[in-house]
């Protein structure tokens, strides 16, 4: 009786809310379609332990048809020109916070914000 969200849970993270998928679920739900969205260093997300969220074509699959680019990646000439489009951060452990233009009340260790409010 699970929803799609819920399988790909228990498939990719174990237990339902706790896995990996249900950060990239959190993701979706928090942004539009059309949102381009700047994610973490690779380094970063490996540290806090995503294993999957690392690779572009995982996280694309699972938050398309948002467009993501990496902070590792923002000089390449595909993300140069998507960079600069980003309405959202992916903040993870105090990182991104500093993209945005406003005060962030009650941070989290995984935060999805708005660039401009």
């Amino acid at each position: 009786d699970a929803t799609v969200a819920q399988r790909y849970e228990i498939k990719w993270g174990g237990r339902i809310g706790m896995g990996e998928i249900s950060y990239v679920n959190r993701i979706k739900q928090q942004t539009p379609d059309s949102a381009i969205i700047i994610i973490p260093p690779r380094k970063l997300l490996t540290t806090v332990g995503f294993k999957s969220m690392q690779e572009m074509a995982w996280l694309t699959y699972f938050v398309y048809p948002r467009k993501v680019v990496y902070e590792d990646d923002k000089d390449s000439s595909w993300a140069s020109k998507v960079y600069p489009r980003a309405d959202y951060v992916l903040a993870v452990n105090g990182w991104g916070m500093n993209k945005v233009n406003y005060q962030v009340q009650k941070p989290e260790a995984f935060m999805v914000l708005p660039l401009k409010k």
